[in-house]
């Protein structure tokens, strides 16, 4: 086992509160003003006699996204921060596809993208590069209406990087790894550092069984939406890997295969119907 490996494992053995650590070097102002209004608004209609009776900087306290000081948490500049790769450069999502046969000789990867900015953002910026990349079929529906479909259900794909970018470990060992995807010719590949944290490999999604590696990073993330789509970013009720279970039956793919392997959780998608 590696020293990186061991300090890893380490942390597992106490309930994780790296996001609530204070980033000193970074300020009030430094929070992204249209995703804090939006969580307050979200916070006062769904939870009107508790959080949501506070206001302005009081509710951003008690909601673990500022401390008592006005200082953000780590959870804080991830959901709700200007630009937290500031401080936290690696804590990104890195994807590209694999060339394909018609590519230029030597090509080594197609539309590769780093993508940056708070979870909100950055999640919708993994579902505009899904929809520019992933191969697509045109299919007439009984309706009469013809449209496009991906060879991996975006609603599938989306739940994967919500959850990539949610319960990624935090600690300093991981500070210098992203999540990363990858898409091949005959599947797609989501990694992110950091292993489960309080379920196995098996136990996923089962038994609505759920357990948030980054507790407060989670509670904030509830009341915030895709600033495109209007979309809530997570539900917080363990229906994600159901979700992906039944995007990809619905679309004839084989069930995904979850792994964790070297304090990575990886999650593999494929191969699509016309790979097989």
């Amino acid at each position: 086992m590696s020293i990186l490996e061991e300090q890893a494992l380490l942390t597992t053995w106490q309930a994780p509160r790296f996001d609530r650590t204070p980033i000193t070097e970074a300020s009030r102002g430094d929070l992204d003003d249209e995703l804090v209004d939006d969580f307050a608004r979200t916070v006062r209609l769904r939870d009107r006699q508790g959080l949501g009776r506070f206001e302005g900087d009081e509710l951003l306290r008690r909601a673990g996204v500022i401390t008592t000081d006005g200082v953000p948490t780590l959870a804080g500049l991830l959901a709700l921060g200007t630009y937290p790769q500031q401080w936290f450069p690696q804590f990104v999502v890195r994807a590209a596809a694999e060339p394909k046969a018609t590519d230029a000789p030597g090509a080594r990867a197609r539309n590769q993208v780093t993508l940056t900015g708070p979870i909100p953002r950055m999640l919708d910026a993994a579902l505009e590069w899904a929809e520019q990349t992933f191969d697509t079929t045109i299919v007439s529906r009984s309706d009469g209406t013809v449209v496009d479909v991906p060879a991996y259900p975006l609603v599938a794909f989306r739940e994967l990087i919500a959850n990539a970018l949610l319960h990624r470990d935090l600690d300093q060992w991981s500070q210098g790894m992203a999540v990363e995807v990858r898409l091949r010719h005959d599947r797609l590949i989501i990694t992110n550092p950091g292993g489960l944290y309080g379920v196995t490999v098996d136990r996923l999604g089962k038994n609505m069984v759920t357990s948030a590696r980054n507790m407060w990073l989670v509670n904030i993330c509830q009341y915030l939406r895709s600033p495109e789509s209007g979309g809530r970013i997570i539900e917080a009720l363990a229906t994600g890997i159901p979700t992906i279970a039944h995007a990809l039956e619905l679309n004839g793919l084989p069930p995904a295969q979850y792994s964790e392997v070297s304090n990575r959780f990886t999650a593999m998608l494929g191969p699509p119907p016309d790979n097989r």
